[in-house]
This record gives C-alpha cells, sequence and structure tokens, in this order.
C-alpha cells in the first residue's frame, strides 16, 4: 500500500505540470509489475468527487474570512 500512495503522490505532483504521466509500481501484487499511463483529465475524473466535496469548507472558510 505505501509504494501505491507513493507513486499517486509523485503522479499527482508531474500532472500540476505536465498532461500526462506513467504510474510505475514494481511488486504491486504477487511481484506483479503496474504500468499505466494517466492522464490530469482521467485524473481529475477519478477524484471529481473528493473535489467537490472539498468545496463546501473551502466556501465557507472564504465567506468567514
Amino acid at each position: 500500500l505505501g509504494k501505491l500512495r507513493r507513486e499517486a503522490e509523485r503522479a499527482k505532483r508531474a500532472l500540476s505540470n505536465q498532461h500526462q504521466v506513467r504510474v510505475e509500481i514494481e511488486a504491486l501484487f504477487d511481484g506483479i509489475d503496474f504500468s499505466e499511463p494517466l492522464t490530469r483529465a482521467r485524473f481529475e475524473e477519478l477524484n471529481n468527487d473528493l473535489f467537490r466535496k472539498t468545496m463546501g469548507p473551502v466556501k465557507k472558510a472564504m465567506e468567514d474570512a
């Protein structure tokens, strides 16, 4: 799980200034390597629910400021 988290963080950071990255994790499960391209659009699509959930508290904080 740690490998997956580290690679997800690396991909997230890379996508802030690139349109596509390759997510690569050695021996992710039962010695099987994982390697897939990930676009910024796909990343945003996968995380859209999380992004929307954070907007409420962000708007509230801005109103209270």
